[in-house]
């Protein structure tokens, strides 16, 4: 059954665009309403389609401990979004990551993935493939039109996961996540790219090089007290 209760709220959230604007949005809420993602850069995906309605889109931001993602598949896209593989991209390193309904802290293999109408916040984040490892997360699932024809609009997808959580199975400390690229195979092959917290000399030049490709965000970061 559908549940549109909020499960996962963050402050406000400083964002800039490749070209530098900051801009200072409210707070992100993981409940399926998609509007405060509203004026956070948006990367696009597709499989090279010279159509722009074709293309799906997706977005990052960094609250804390949070690391929050959107994506939108496009409204001419005639079945349910696969969500149930993904793949996170952390300085270089690639690493599985799946979407599935949850008991117990693990996967429950015994539910499906939700394929008709409604809003849906069961579903959690983990991390491999062995469906032991939940990623602190919350996830809504948005699917407008079961049979997706025409006039419908695309799914939508939006969630959050701890990066403490995402360390202990990475090996990688938050304080040295350089860069953060999410991509959705099912979806094309282009990924979307958050700075992440590191105080590394090259994450200038990682900066840099990430904007080249496409839309680059990061945090604010707070004055130290003297």
């Amino acid at each position: 059954m559908a549940d549109a209760t909020p499960v996962a709220t963050a402050g406000d959230v400083d964002v800039t665009s490749g070209d530098g604007d900051i801009v200072v949005t409210g707070a992100l809420t993981i409940d399926g309403h998609y509007g405060d993602w509203e004026g956070y850069p948006k990367t696009t995906i597709t499989y090279n389609s010279s159509n722009a309605e074709c293309n799906h889109y997706g977005q990052l931001a960094i609250s804390g401990d949070k690391l929050f993602g959107h994506f939108k598949a496009n409204d001419l896209y005639t079945s349910n979004m696969q969500i149930q593989i993904w793949y996170i991209n952390i300085n270089g390193r690639q690493f599985p990551i799946q979407i599935q309904n949850e008991s117990g802290g693990r996967i429950d293999w015994s539910k499906g993935i939700p394929t008709a109408q409604g809003t849906y916040t069961g579903l959690k984040m983990f991390f491999g493939y062995s469906g032991g490892d939940e990623l602190g997360s919350n996830v809504a699932l948005t699917i407008y039109d079961s049979v997706h024809g025409q006039g419908a609009k695309g799914d939508e997808i939006e969630f959050s996961l701890s990066l403490s959580k995402l360390a202990e199975y990475t090996g990688i400390d938050p304080d040295q996540m350089g860069t953060i690229t999410i991509y959705n195979p099912n979806l094309g092959s282009q990924g979307v790219t958050i700075a992440g917290s590191s105080t590394a000399p090259w994450l200038g030049i990682a900066i840099c090089l990430v904007a080249v490709g496409g839309v680059t965000l990061y945090r604010r970061k707070k004055k130290k007290s003297v």
